[in-house]
């Protein structure tokens, strides 16, 4: 965690937290405070077991086109938009995605991290869907001081695992029920929904200890087309090396750009 927290303003903040999906309610709140600050920055992705909002439009002079799906993913090699990026950073605006979530409080690999990231695999194994990339997005509600000087013990995270868009909350609570009384961290497992909106993003190769001079160059981008965080910091670990999408919300995209 590198950059300073940002906090989530305007009436499309929500967008960048998942929101529940028929009515059921995340143990830790609601997926997630839409008025707390981001955590904009590195995490660990060793501690990670190994696997590794939409702002308010405004103008914004020289803003690029979002990226084209078909030449965002140079650098992963995939088709679907949502895991790919390129080496470079670009701008995206991507589409919304169910899936299964579950938040917590906690330091990254600590007993409630490791726990939830056990359970959200193994209910989506449950449902058959057990392929995707784990993701998280992080912020501390400390806004007084910098992130790396807020304890990881108070570090908040949504952890999230994208399942196929037609799975419904029942499918989920069964799947939750068959692994629930060996995981009982699967009972804060929900069907979630969120979309982050135009946001800047970059692949990332390598450890934590070198993702400082990525976000470096994401910020640099971002500054140099009119650009600002909002919402959390994004990460999705896809366990092909050490490789990790880092992606961060912004505003002041200009009206009518094209979305990829």
């Amino acid at each position: 965690m590198t950059r300073a927290p940002q906090p989530p303003t305007g009436p499309a903040a929500d967008r960048a937290h998942a929101t529940d999906v028929g009515g059921a309610a995340d143990a830790a709140g609601k997926v997630g405070a839409a008025e707390s600050a981001d955590v904009a920055g590195a995490v660990d992705v060793a501690s990670v077991v190994d696997v590794a909002s939409a702002g308010d439009v405004v103008d914004a002079a020289g803003v690029p086109a979002a990226a084209d799906a078909a030449d965002v993913g140079g650098g992963t090699g995939v088709e679907d938009p949502w895991y790919a990026a390129s080496d470079e950073p670009a701008l995206v605006d991507l589409p919304a995605v169910r899936g299964l979530s579950v938040s917590g409080l906690g330091e990254p690999g600590g007993a409630e991290h490791s726990a939830a990231i056990e359970a959200v695999y193994a209910v989506a194994g449950a449902l058959g869907s057990p392929g995707a990339p784990l993701e998280g997005r992080w912020w501390v509600e400390d806004t007084s001081r910098p992130p790396l000087e807020v304890p990881r013990a108070e570090w908040r995270w949504h952890l999230f695992i994208r399942t196929a868009p037609d799975v419904t909350a029942e499918q989920v609570e069964h799947a939750r029920d068959a692994v629930r009384p060996k995981l009982p961290a699967a009972a804060r497992v929900q069907l979630a929904e969120f979309a982050e909106g135009p946001s800047v993003q970059v692949l990332h190769h390598g450890d934590y200890a070198s993702e400082p001079a990525t976000l470096a160059r994401m910020d640099a981008f971002m500054a140099e087309h009119g650009l600002v965080p909002r919402g959390l910091h994004h990460e999705i670990y896809l366990g092909l090396g050490v490789l990790t999408i880092l992606r961060q919300p912004v505003t002041g995209v200009a009206p009518g750009e094209p979305k990829a």
